[in-house]
């Protein structure tokens, strides 16, 4: 349902948040430089393969939420609370 998904959204933001700070950080060097895009890169690529069909892999909550209370607010009803 919607709680599920929003969950599994959440969730997706945190490991690309977290992949992407580790990737990022220059005094671990954890990834060499020029590897970050690629490495960043084939995350995103495994969570669309792996949530995409769930939710259609938005990965940023802001994006899908915001356009969603507009249409609640704006009177279209169950236009908002569709496709979770």
């Amino acid at each position: 349902g919607a709680a599920g998904a929003l969950l599994a959204e959440a969730y997706m933001t945190s490991i690309l948040t977290f992949i992407i700070l580790g990737a990022g950080d220059a005094d671990a060097a954890s990834v060499p430089a020029g590897a970050q895009p690629a490495v960043i890169g084939a995350a995103v690529a495994a969570l669309i393969c792996t949530f995409g069909p769930v939710t259609g892999c938005g990965m940023n909550p802001a994006r899908d939420l915001g356009p969603r209370l507009v249409t609640l607010l704006t009177g279209w009803g169950g236009a908002a609370t569709t496709a979770w």
